[in-house]
């Protein structure tokens, strides 16, 4: 499972990194259109891997918690979890 967890981390920062240079006005047309290229393959591997870890815990849904950027909370360290499914919130 860590390997799967260090993935997705890596994963994150890529579609983050991605979305940040399609975004950006200073960034050619054509490397927009790569990085689109490359947030589509992460996209679709992190899908698959979230696929991974549900076949290892049925009872369990993988959850990524983000902060608001306008919001002035402490940050947390993990941000991804393994949460049961018959947990309320």
């Amino acid at each position: 499972m860590d390997a799967l967890c260090s993935n997705l981390r890596l994963y994150a920062k890529v579609i983050e990194k991605a979305a940040i240079l399609i975004a950006s006005t200073n960034t050619p047309a054509r490397y927009k259109e790569t990085w689109r290229n490359i947030l589509n393959k992460y996209k679709q591997r992190i899908i698959l891997d979230a696929g991974q870890l549900r076949e290892k815990h049925p009872n369990c849904i993988p959850v990524t918690v983000d902060k608001d950027a306008r919001s002035d909370i402490h940050d947390i360290d993990t941000k991804k979890f393994l949460v049961y499914g018959d947990m309320s919130l």
